[in-house]
């Protein structure tokens, strides 16, 4: 659990436990030590939070490989599916962005010839190369030089994630990053086996979509 000082000692506890259910052992990383307040401005609504994954490879020294999960995600899948994808020859794999690549959503990246619409990917699901990651450069400082020098980016740390890592990122499946808000817009019912993403909507109940049903079965759990 990537976190800063907002972490109270209740939900702490409260997320070791759940940890415990499934007989997983959980690890937090307080990330206060680190000075974000350049960025207060430029992530906006996006929160401070959004940046921490940027520290990962420092971090995790003793890791050669992470999956790094949002927040805001429901997983319907044996996760070692997703682990288990070759990456050797890149920097990390992800999710091609479908608000970029069908022109619903703007990226700064994209729209200064920094990044290829159609391999923009989102950052919600990354399996990050960490070796080959450490061998580019420290990740938080290519990413911040990055947000310092185009403060006006509306997609902050995954405009810059595109354009430094861009060249070598293995895209994957759409199932491995789906948004519920398009399946919503589609509206789908049925659960697919993979990853739900919740950014930008909310799990509706009156939709009677399973993976709507299954995600609030889950919060109850949990």
């Amino acid at each position: 659990i990537l976190h800063d000082r907002t972490l109270t000692t209740e939900n702490r506890r409260k997320l070791i436990q759940v940890g415990n259910l499934g007989e997983n052992q959980i690890s937090f990383h307080d990330m206060s030590e680190y000075d974000f307040s350049d960025f207060e401005k430029t992530v906006r609504f996006y929160t401070i939070g959004s940046l921490f994954r940027t520290l990962i490879p420092e971090v995790m020294e003793e890791l050669d490989k992470v999956l790094y999960l949002d927040a805001d995600i429901y997983v319907n899948s044996d996760i070692k599916e997703l682990w288990k994808i070759n990456v050797e020859d890149h920097y990390l794999a992800a999710v091609a962005d479908e608000g970029i690549s069908n022109g619903t959503m703007l990226s700064v990246a994209v729209t200064s010839g920094e990044a290829l619409a159609e391999r923009y990917f989102n950052s919600g699901v990354l399996l990050m190369n960490l070796r080959m990651i450490r061998r580019k450069g420290c990740m938080y400082q290519k990413i911040f030089e990055y947000i310092r020098r185009v403060p006006e980016t509306n997609l902050p740390d995954q405009d810059a994630l595109n354009v430094v890592y861009g060249d070598k990122v293995l895209l994957l499946d759409k199932r491995w990053n789906y948004f519920a808000l398009t399946a919503h817009r589609r509206g789908e019912k049925a659960l697919i086996n993979g990853i739900y993403h919740y950014a930008g909507c909310y799990c509706e109940l009156y939709s009677l979509a399973e993976y709507d049903l299954q995600y609030y079965e889950t919060l109850c759990r949990t």
